[in-house]
């Protein structure tokens, strides 16, 4: 490929010394000699010689003319991967990283401002008079897909490079796969060259194995790697996770806040962590952390009153030693609901005057060793003959928790009672026995009932089992702390008796938090509304197990009660940042709502995508930090909740992906590799036309033109001498005769 053909005509001119030659060879002077004895072998030779030397000499003259045409020509190199000067129309989608790991900072500048340079360069050759077509891609990692923001792709090139120059770092974990996807897709069935260019610090995390489709030899995929250096890549030390003590913190009690900080690398680090609460500094801890490894920061608090609570730990610049490159991790947000003292109102199905023989004498011996002496929590009893003119909407408003231990049944208004309850945000325990009705249990259940029945699996059969405790959702955060053992292990309960919990269909696997060795549910949640239902396949009491004499029954019940009593607050503290946040509402409240995100934006929630579920969604989360949930009102705006958005950890490791990796995920054929430069531009240029062949042409025959003037003037001096060699042989022949 030439980028200037025209001036290979000037090959044409090879051919001058080859005319030049072939006429002086033509008059050659023949001169006739009676004896040829008088010329011996070395003369002979000589002339042989001379005529291959004027060959070659010819030979080289060409060469010089023909270097000159074709470095005039300027040749390139092909690359594969991206369209060259064929004057085709070409699309291009820009595939530009805008994750938070873009924010490093190194000693030639922020990433993400490296990549802007390096994706206008990729667009520099495209022409608007020639059709040419680009799009913008960002490779941030969102659960509602890869933002393609010119689809399809726009001759409007000037507004591709403004949308370019616009690019900000966002909180969000890089997700290359996706996003190389979409630029597929956009690109779509365009005629012309179709090129695909990603400009990225490529962090290993960025891929998936196997999720790249093998590339289309009519697309060409060009990487642009803008990874710091090793050197540039050291001394980052991220806050990696929060994690609470309990499921929710209460008035007054003590709440601890477990931090771990990462250091990733290669040298031991010191860092102050503050610990912020509003906007106020309520205190700070120094932390030396090994290289490679991770430490646990611990900060206890009492909050004075119930509410909403918003707050951070971050790193404080004073007291760090060493350069931190990675700025976005250096902070974690955490918003949590304080609650009033637990107050729980409990339905004895099986009440006893024996208090061991009670339905809920374990229930309450849990609940009285649990607290601390501070906000002692309240067990209100009612009994099944006191359910007809106990159980009523005032008594429920003051007791945010329902538990039915081994209730027979509920007459429909009761059920009704409970489902409006919940669906505002109450909780609910359902805990079955030797006198619950399966049958009447699963008439709670149907399209009659409100959002299709509390319960959250239909009850089958009851039957003696043999097993224990198998398996627990590590991840829940009831469950969690069990998983290590820190308050205990729950493989040691034996189960006697259960019912079959029979999933409903349609309800998400990852609701079960308890299963037995036979695999079967044993603890399953269902979202309601605002609030929550957890179903108990056996009993509170020792009747059918021996949960209540294991020490980890206690933290067990205190973490379900105290976590359905933080029902209406959700979980949305654990989001992290692109994740799609559904926030639960009740049937009841259909008043607007809007979000106030960590920038002031004003955003407005939308229904879910699934008509059956209920809930308000919230897509847009790209900024880490706390979001502030309102609901749209006369006086202007009053607060339902907050939820907060982190950037997720796998951002906070700068280790990258290697050509080799790449070429594993996309293919070898139209794939090109462009590693960090000095000169982004112009190994972008290299890619887009091909590597110049021209320099080394011209020097080529600069060492061509040395040597022609040298050759030739030696020839020319070694054949004037030639005559005086041969009259010589001559004059000693005669001697000789």
């Amino acid at each position: 490929m030439f980028a200037a053909p025209l001036f290979l005509l000037g090959l044409a001119a090879a051919a001058i010394p080859l005319v030049l030659h072939l006429r002086r060879a033509r008059h050659v002077r023949r001169i006739t000699f009676s004896h040829t004895r008088f010329f011996d072998e070395a003369f002979i030779r000589s002339a042989r010689r001379a005529r291959i030397q004027d060959r070659l000499l010819m030979l080289l003259r060409m060469a010089l003319i023909c270097l000159f045409a074709t470095a005039l020509a300027r040749p390139l190199l092909s690359v594969p991967g991206l369209g060259g000067l064929t004057g085709d129309r070409r699309t291009v989608a820009v595939i530009l990283d805008d994750s938070a790991s873009m924010s490093v900072v190194t000693e030639r500048g922020v990433l993400l401002d490296r990549a802007r340079d390096a994706a206008l360069a990729a667009l520099r050759d495209l022409s608007t008079t020639r059709g040419d077509r680009a799009t913008l891609v960002l490779a941030g990692d969102r659960a509602s897909g890869a933002q393609v923001l010119f689809d399809p792709p726009t001759t409007d090139l000037d507004g591709v490079r403004q949308a370019i120059r616009g690019t900000t770092p966002t909180g969000l974990a890089t997700d290359l796969d996706a996003a190389v996807a979409a630029g597929r897709a956009a690109l779509g069935q365009a005629s012309g060259r179709r090129d695909i260019v990603v400009v990225s610090d490529l962090q290993a995390s960025a891929f998936a194995p196997g999720a790249f489709e093998k590339a289309d030899p009519s697309i060409g995929v060009c990487f642009v790697s803008v990874r710091p250096t090793e050197t540039e890549g050291a001394g980052n030390v991220s806050i990696d996770a929060i994690r609470f003590g309990a499921a929710r913190p209460m008035r007054a009690i003590p709440y601890t806040f477990r931090i771990l900080i990462t250091n990733h690398g290669t040298a031991p680090v010191q860092r102050a962590v503050q610990f912020v609460i509003g906007d106020e500094i309520l205190a700070r801890r120094e932390e030396t952390i090994e290289p490679g490894r991770s430490a646990i920061v611990r900060f206890v608090h009492r909050f004075a009153e119930p509410g909403w609570f918003a707050g951070r730990v971050g790193f404080d610049p004073a007291g760090q030693d060493g350069r931190d490159v990675q700025p976005a991790d250096d902070e974690r947000h955490f918003v949590v609901h304080v609650g009033a003292p637990l107050e729980v109102l409990a339905i004895n199905g099986a009440p006893s005057r024996i208090p061991r023989h009670d339905e809920l004498f374990f229930l309450r011996a849990a609940l009285a060793a649990g607290e601390d002496g501070v906000g002692r929590p309240i067990v209100d009893q009612i009994a099944p003959t006191e359910l007809t003119t106990e159980l009523t909407t005032e008594r429920l408003e003051k007791r945010p928790v329902v538990v039915l231990a081994n209730v027979a049944d509920l007459e429909p208004a009761q059920v009704a009672l409970l489902e409006r309850h919940v669906d505002d945000g109450g909780g609910l325990l359902i805990a079955l026995g030797d006198r619950a009705d399966a049958e009447r249990y699963n008439q709670w259940v149907g399209d009659h009932r409100l959002h299709g029945g509390l319960l959250p699996a239909r009850l089958g059969g009851r039957v003696a089992v043999e097993s224990f405790v198998a398996s627990i959702d590590s991840e829940h955060p009831v469950m969690a702390p069990f998983a290590d053992g820190r308050l205990g292990y729950l493989s040691s309960v034996r189960v006697r008796e259960r019912f079959d919990l029979v999933l409903r269909q349609g309800h998400d696997p990852e609701g079960v938090m308890m299963r037995d060795s036979d695999g079967r549910p044993l603890l399953v949640e269902r979202r309601f509304g605002k609030g929550r239902v957890l179903l108990f396949a056996t009993t509170v009491d020792r009747d059918w197990s021996d949960f209540p004499l294991q020490p980890a029954f206690v933290p067990t019940v205190y973490r379900l009660l105290t976590y359905l009593a933080g029902s209406g607050a959700g979980r949305a503290d654990f989001a992290h940042t692109g994740q799609i946040v559904t926030l639960a509402t009740s049937i009841h409240g259909a008043a607007a709502h809007r979000v106030v995100c960590p920038d002031g934006t004003v955003l407005f929630p939308e229904p879910p995508s699934d008509p059956s579920q209920r809930g308000m969604v919230v897509s847009t989360t790209e900024i880490s930090g706390v979001y502030r949930v309102e609901r749209v009102d006369a006086a202007g705006g009053s607060l339902v909740q907050l939820f907060c958005t982190n950037t997720p950890r796998r951002e906070s490791r700068l280790d990258d992906a290697d050509e080799a990796t790449l070429r594993e995920h996309v293919g070898d054929s139209n794939l090109v590799f462009i590693d960090d430069g000095t000169d982004i531009g112009a190994a972008m240029q290299t890619a887009r036309t091909g590597r110049g062949l021209w320099e080394q042409l011209l020097i080529v025959a600069l060492l061509v033109c040395l040597i022609e003037p040298w050759w030739a003037n030696r020839l020319t001096a070694r054949r004037g001498n030639a005559p005086k060699v041969a009259t010589q042989a001559q004059s000693d022949s005669r001697e000789a005769a």
